[in-house]
Formats: C-alpha cells, sequence, structure tokens
C-alpha cells in the first residue's frame, strides 16, 4: 500500500519525509498510524508522532524523498532534525498549496544546518543547502528568505 502512496505522491510532483531512529526504525510521512482519541486513522505527522512522542531525539537521519530522488541528512545531534513545509493558501477554494518542503539537521550550537529542499514550484531539488535556524536564507532568486525558524514549534535544540 505505501508503495502505491510513494509512486502517487511522486508522480503528482510532490515530497515526503523520513526519519531513521537509532533502533533501526523509519518513520515515513506516508504511513498511518490509527488515532483512538478522534476514531479515525490519519497520516504520521512530524508534529505529533515524531516530536510528540520524543523520537526526535532518537532521529540519526532525516530523508527528503523527491521525484529527482532522495537526500540522506545525518543527524549528530540529538534533537537536530527537523521538518517543515512552505505554502500559501488558494483565495478561489481555500485549500493549502506546498510550495517546499523542508528536512535538515542542525550541526552547531550556533544554529548552522543542512537541509534538503523540493520547491514543488519549480520542481527542482535542493540537495545540501547550507543556512542557519536563525537567519534561514533564500535557496533561489524570487524565494524570500525565511528568517527566524521557529525552533520551539520545531522542538529542536541547540
Amino acid at each position: 500500500m505505501r508503495l502505491l502512496q510513494e509512486i502517487t505522491t511522486l508522480s503528482s510532483g510532490q515530497s515526503y519525509w523520513k526519519a531513521k531512529l537509532k533502533n533501526g526504525k523509519t518513520l515515513c510521512e506516508l504511513d498511518t498510524v490509527t488515532d483512538i482519541q478522534n476514531a479515525r486513522v490519519r497520516r504520521v505527522e512530524w508534529l505529533e508522532d515524531v516530536i510528540g512522542s520524543d523520537d526526535l531525539g532518537r532521529i540519526v537521519e532525516v530523508i527528503l524523498c523527491s521525484p529527482q530522488g532522495d537526500v540522506h541528512i545525518p543527524v549528530v545531534r540529538p534533537y537536530g532534525a527537523f521538518q517543515l513545509n512552505q505554502g500559501m493558501v488558494s483565495l478561489l477554494d481555500n485549500q493549502k498549496i506546498k510550495t517546499a518542503q523542508i528536512v535538515g539537521s542542525i550541526e552547531n550550537d550556533a544554529g548552522d544546518c543542512v537541509v534538503a529542499i523540493w520547491d514543488a514550484l519549480e520542481q527542482r531539488l535542493y540537495p545540501e543547502f547550507r543556512t542557519n535556524v536563525y537567519q534561514f536564507g533564500a535557496w533561489r532568486n524570487g524565494v524570500a528568505p525565511l528568517g527566524r525558524l521557529n525552533i520551539e514549534a520545531l522542538g529542536v535544540r541547540l
């Protein structure tokens, strides 16, 4: 089932993340979990299922899977991995449109990081963009710098 979801996601020009844990387990955005409290099945979410379970401290590698291939980024610091999406909302139907997906790893106390970015608008992979979580730069012309990331919400620790 997940293989079909991977193929469908990539063929539609989108990306997804994976996170490899110390124990060898891999979490994937396309996996599903049963949410008993809300009586539903949903996709794995970074906030609820990685940060909320404290698996963030056990990540040893983050992976961005894109139509142009997978990028594996080693995580050298506990609580140093992060994932975020950039997007916009359509004025016509109020639908969210993902314009970029970013996974990364913080390298030092100053917030320097290496990230992989799937630019969904440009359909281009930026595999090793170096930036800083306190002043996240633009990865191409026409994209506004993200500035300071909300590291508290991302769950990372410096």
